[in-house]
């Protein structure tokens, strides 16, 4: 679509129609002013131009037109509207200088486009910056209402203005006659310069340094000022207050016409100062050297100097940090201190050490009595130093023990031996300056160890039987005058031949070790008693048997070992010696059981056997699942092994059967209730008894 104003000669529409096939045999029908209604006075045109290619029209009024174009290719048709504005031929150029009081040469001149037309939109800007210049231009393609532009003109420093003519040139179409320009004068101010040449480093130590190094153009008049860390506004710089590191510093000059400035910035860079460091070496003992190293840092440079106070009333200025030896008459502690300067004039805070000159130790110690074969004798120190630092000692002992080699760094150590003297001790003491005494001392005091010894009288017995015990010790270096028994159970005992009463069962160890008159301890002997328990035993309540029938008499508890039985008397009894026996009684009677566990320890109970002359049958219960005679329970039918019960309804239908009597009824019949009624049953015994019949009721 063509840009046009009304006064353009022509419109000419550029077609771009393609073909899927590439194919270019088109024909066209153009429409020129295609909306509804359309637009008077139309366009001007030849019939040519209805089907040209590219068609050029000539219209007559401002307005927004919709032109329309059907292509055809070999019968295929397609078309394509689109809207097309005739701008008016009167644009009206318009601009304003923003902010024209205060331009300043070092910044840009900003212009806002308030450029219009009477119908349609400005198409194209030419701005000319300056009337003696055109080639200072800026040329828009899509101007806005309200966009600005932006240039800059040289920077200058005098005269004190320069005036700029801007010429604006608004288009609404293509042709000259489509275009207006307006002109209006932009007056630039003379805008300062400042120059800021490296600043030098400073130490962070030092005092407060005003900056020099900024410079500005005399020919524009103003102030200026400072700002950035530690800096005040005059330009004096605080090293102390920034630290150490490297900080920007901005100058800005500020002109006093209309305020024009300019600015510029340098870093500044506070150097660390030097870090005075030093040690003294061990040993630090009176009368001795004392070896002090250096290893202060720099930080930025080198160290020149090295000023040393010792605080005896020496002091030492020294060109090189070389490790020095220095010897200090007696011992106390002395306040020693160092400061250190760089060659760049930085000086190190003084680092003031204390450094404590200790006395030679003074080692004692007290030797043990030592009894074989524990062997171990702790040999009690008593060392001291003059400045009472005894805490601080370290020791090294040699206990002379050519069986153990092994030494100790404990104050007051406990030495194993496994043999009898004389030996060599000797005590080394280092304090925590290193500083060294040592004693020895020949060890005598080794004995060998006493023998413990006893007899028991009995070595095993029932439970609640007493024991003796026989002492038999042999005190070797002396005899044993202090035994301790450990008798089991938690009994104890420290005289000679102890008797004891064992009330539990079970193996006891047994126990016993002496001490001699050197209170040598002997070794410990160690033999058992065995005390067996008694088996328990509880035969249960009496019991009730059927005439005719037999039962198993099983005791209702038994515990212990190695058990045997004998049942007294053996009357009826299918066994005596049987566990759980079976019994077929003809009448009463009483069983006595001697139960024998491990050891022969043997306890007994007895049993009364009733015979009953037949079963006790229940008339009725209740199978209603309140736990209370829910089931029909006929006492002592269990002593008649292979019994059968049999119960019947009214009309005679089976509605329970069991062989051997291992439960009660009840109440169920292939596992559902039977009703409230009377049942009727037959109980043979199968043992040469009669029948029994009668019948039983059940309830809820």
């Amino acid at each position: 679509m063509p840009e046009v104003c009304l006064n353009d000669a022509n419109a000419v529409f550029t077609d771009s129609t393609s073909s899927a096939d590439g194919s270019k045999n088109f024909s066209y029908q153009w429409n020129f002013n295609a909306g509804s209604p359309a637009i008077s006075p139309g366009p001007t045109y030849t019939p040519a131009q209805l089907t040209a290619k590219n068609p050029a029209v000539k219209y007559n009024k401002s307005a927004l037109y919709s032109v329309s174009v059907k292509v055809t290719s070999f019968g295929c048709a397609d078309s394509l509207t689109s809207s097309f504005t005739v701008n008016g031929a009167n644009p009206i150029p318009n601009f304003d200088i923003l902010t024209p009081s205060t331009l300043c040469s070092n910044d840009s001149v900003r212009i806002k486009n308030l450029s219009v037309v009477d119908f349609g939109e400005v198409t194209r800007l030419e701005i000319y910056w300056d009337a003696n210049d055109p080639t200072k231009v800026t040329i828009d393609e899509t101007p806005y209402l309200g966009k600005v532009y932006a240039f800059r003109y040289p920077d200058f420093q005098t005269p004190a203005t320069i005036n700029y003519s801007i010429s604006l040139k608004a288009f609404s179409g293509n042709a000259a006659s489509c275009s207006k320009s307006a002109t209006k004068t932009a007056i630039v101010n003379q805008s300062p310069k400042v120059t800021f040449t490296t600043i030098p480093g400073i130490c962070n130590e030092a005092s407060a340094r005003q900056i020099t190094q900024a410079i500005f153009n005399n020919n524009v008049p103003g102030g200026f000022t400072y700002s950035g860390t530690a800096v005040s506004g005059a330009g004096v710089f605080n090293p102390v207050i920034a630290g150490v590191g490297a900080y920007p510093i901005k100058y800005v000059y500020t002109s006093s016409v209309i305020g024009c400035k300019d600015s510029a910035t340098q870093n500044i860079t506070v150097w660390p100062s030097p870090v005075a460091n030093w040690g003294a070496g061990l040993p630090s003992c009176e009368k001795n050297n004392i070896v002090f190293t250096d290893s202060s840092v720099a930080n930025y440079s080198n160290i020149r100097s090295w000023i040393w106070d010792f605080g005896d009333s020496t002091k030492s200025t020294k060109s090189t940090g070389a490790v020095f030896s220095k010897i200090f008459d007696t011992s106390k502690t002395y306040s020693v201190s160092l400061k250190v300067t760089t060659d760049s004039g930085c000086v190190s805070v003084l680092n003031t050490q204390l450094v404590k000159v200790n006395p030679l130790p003074k080692p004692v110690f007290s030797l043990p009595s030592i009894c074989l074969p524990d062997g171990n004798g702790t040999f009690v120190n008593s060392s001291s130093i003059t400045d009472s630092s005894e805490t601080n000692f370290t020791y090294a002992w040699n206990f002379g023990d050519p069986n153990n080699s092994a030494g100790s760094t404990s104050k007051d150590p406990t030495h194993k031996y496994s043999a009898v003297g004389p030996v060599n001790v000797k005590l080394i003491i280092t304090t925590n300056n290193n500083c060294i005494d040592s004693l020895t001392q020949v060890l005598n005091t080794i004995y060998p160890q006493p023998k413990a010894l006893f007899t028991i009288t009995p070595d095993s017995i029932c439970m609640g039987d007493t024991v003796k015990f026989t002492d038999q010790s042999v005190g070797k270096s002396s005899p044993i005058n202090k035994w301790v028994w450990d008798l089991g159970q938690s009994d104890a005992d420290s005289v000679q031949n102890p008797n004891k009463r064992f009330r539990d069962s079970g193996i006891f160890t047994i126990k016993l070790f002496g001490f001699n008159g050197q209170n040598c301890v002997s070794d410990t002997l160690t033999k058992t008693v065995t005390s067996f328990p008694y088996p328990h035993l509880k035969l249960g309540p009496d019991m009730k048997i059927l005439d005719g029938g037999n039962a198993l008499i099983k005791p209702a508890f038994v515990f212990g070992n190695n058990l045997t039985y004998l049942w007294k008397p053996p009357l009826y009894l299918n066994s005596d010696t049987a566990a759980v026996p079976r019994t077929t009684p003809l009448d009463d009677v009483t069983y006595i059981l001697e139960l024998t566990g491990i050891g022969g320890c043997m306890v007994t109970d007895d049993i009364f056997v009733k015979v009953l002359l037949a079963p006790e049958v229940p008339n009725a219960f209740s199978p209603n699942g309140d736990g209370i005679n829910d089931n029909w329970v006929i006492k002592y039918l269990e002593s008649y092994p292979g019994a059968t019960i049999d119960v019947y309804n009214r009309y005679g239908q089976p509605v329970f059967k069991s062989v051997g009597y291992d439960k009660p009824w009840n109440g169920l019949y292939n596992g559902n209730q039977l009703p409230i009624g009377t049942y009727y049953y037959i109980i043979n015994p199968k043992n040469g008894r009669k029948i029994i019949t009668g019948s039983v009721t059940i309830i809820k």
